[in-house]
C-alpha cells in the first residue's frame, strides 16, 4: 500500500482555523472602529463638551493625524461676554504640542502667561452666540492634554490623540 500523497494533520488545521477566525475578528473590529471614527471624523471622534457653568462649548476631534490641520472650536453663548472683552485661555501644556496656523476671528491681542496663552477678543464676537476657531497642527504623535477657559471661568479638559 502506498503512503498518502498529502499527509493530514488535523491538529495543525484546527490551530490554523482558530488563527484565521481571530484574524477575521480583528479585521472586523478595525473596520467598525474606522466607521465609528476611531481613525478620523466620525461618531467617536467628535467631542462637544459644554462648560459646567455655561458660557461656552468646546468642540474638537478626539482622534486625528499628526501634521494634519485640526480645529479647536470655542462656541460662545451671549452670556459669555458680560463686558466688552472675551478672554480665552489655552494651557501651555496643550499648546506645546501644536503649531498655531490661525485664529478666526483674529484676536485683538494674545497674552503669554505662566499658565498658557490668553487670546483676547472684542465682545461683539459673542454678541449673537458666535464662535472662535483655533486652527492647529500637531507637531508629534501621541496624546495631547490641556485645558481651555473663558473669562477666568472653570476650565474644560481637552484630550486628543494624534496618530503618526
Amino acid at each position: 500500500m502506498q503512503p498518502p500523497l498529502f499527509a493530514e494533520d488535523l491538529e495543525f488545521q484546527r490551530k490554523t482555523w482558530i488563527v484565521e477566525r481571530v484574524g477575521w475578528a480583528l479585521l472586523a473590529a478595525i473596520l467598525v472602529g474606522a466607521a465609528a471614527g476611531l481613525f478620523g471624523p466620525g461618531f467617536f471622534a467628535r467631542v462637544s463638551a459644554p462648560a459646567a457653568e455655561g458660557g461656552f462649548t468646546l468642540e474638537y476631534l478626539r482622534f486625528a493625524r499628526m501634521h494634519s490641520p485640526v480645529e479647536l472650536r470655542v462656541r460662545l453663548e451671549p452670556s459669555a461676554a458680560p463686558g466688552d472683552r472675551i478672554r480665552i485661555l489655552i494651557s501651555t501644556e496643550y499648546l506645546d504640542r501644536f503649531s498655531i496656523n490661525g485664529v478666526v476671528p483674529e484676536p485683538e491681542r494674545a497674552e503669554l502667561g505662566a499658565d498658557g496663552i490668553a487670546f483676547v477678543f472684542t465682545g461683539s464676537t459673542a454678541g449673537s452666540g458666535g464662535s472662535v476657531r483655533f486652527l492647529l497642527e500637531a507637531d508629534r504623535p501621541g496624546p495631547a492634554r490641556g485645558t481651555v477657559a473663558v473669562n477666568a471661568g472653570a476650565p474644560l479638559q481637552v484630550r486628543q490623540y494624534f496618530y503618526p
